[in-house]
């Protein structure tokens, strides 16, 4: 067997061990990792959604995130 062989075999192994995503090695996630996966879901949703209003507000002047302003404007919380 020459050195080649042996690259192409040493390639295979590394590949079977994991996920390639854009020629990086990625570790798919196992179940002791689901609680630091939730963890993040629980920080990021909200901020992205919080972002988007802002976003839409800003850009606009309508939408959700201007209801919202306009309700607490005017003391409507249950609208809120």
């Amino acid at each position: 067997m020459d050195v080649q062989e042996r690259l192409q075999i040493r390639e295979r192994v590394a590949r079977a061990d994991g996920f390639h995503i854009e020629g990086r090695q990625v570790d798919p996630v196992t179940p002791g990792q689901l609680d630091d996966v939730f963890a993040s879901a629980r920080i990021s949703v909200p901020a992205s959604i919080i972002g988007a209003l802002i976003a839409e507000w800003l850009a606009t002047g309508k939408g959700i995130g201007a209801e919202i302003l306009r309700a607490i404007g005017g003391f409507r919380y249950d609208e809120v």
